[in-house]
């Protein structure tokens, strides 16, 4: 990981914590990590401040936490835990198809394939309903998978 100094030079941040090798390898330690450092953010960034000035970095900073979440998500899947919180966050944040992948193959390695359709039916409307845009290749994909009848191949990226 990187961090700016005053000066914009980068230097490595280290915390005695945090094992960065079994985050990135092992699935659990993974998960871990990714809770313990969510548990850290506390509110909207710049505590909501509406200052132009921070608007830029305000909302770069709430992408890199849905970023996070999005992990997390992941990682729990990857572990088996195809939990409803996936449906949650698709709901709470419509537009972000990441989410409606990861409910997608939560749903399909459960098992329950007319569901994981659904869902790709309602992004797929949502999507172009609300910004007239098709469904990326990450999800078109996923699709075209369930519809195939390959579960093994389902993939979580």
């Amino acid at each position: 990981m990187r961090a700016r100094d005053a000066a914009g030079a980068g230097q490595r941040l280290r915390h005695p914590d945090v094992d960065l090798r079994a985050a990135l390898w092992e699935p659990e330690a993974k998960l871990v990590q990714l809770r313990e450092a969510l548990s850290l953010w506390r509110g909207p960034p710049y505590g909501g401040l509406d200052v132009l000035p921070l608007a830029d970095e305000a909302h770069r900073l709430s992408e890199r936490r849905m970023g996070l979440v999005e992990q997390l998500h992941q990682a729990e899947l990857e572990l088996g835990r195809h939990a409803a919180a996936a449906a949650a966050l698709v709901r709470r944040h419509p537009l972000r198809e990441r989410l409606h992948h990861l409910l997608m193959a939560a749903l399909a390695a459960d098992g329950r394939r007319a569901e994981a359709l659904a869902v790709y039916r309602r992004a797929r409307g949502l999507l172009a309903g609300q910004l007239g845009l098709e469904p990326g290749e990450p999800l078109r994909e996923l699709e075209r998978r369930i519809l195939a009848g390959e579960p093994g191949r389902i993939c979580l990226a």
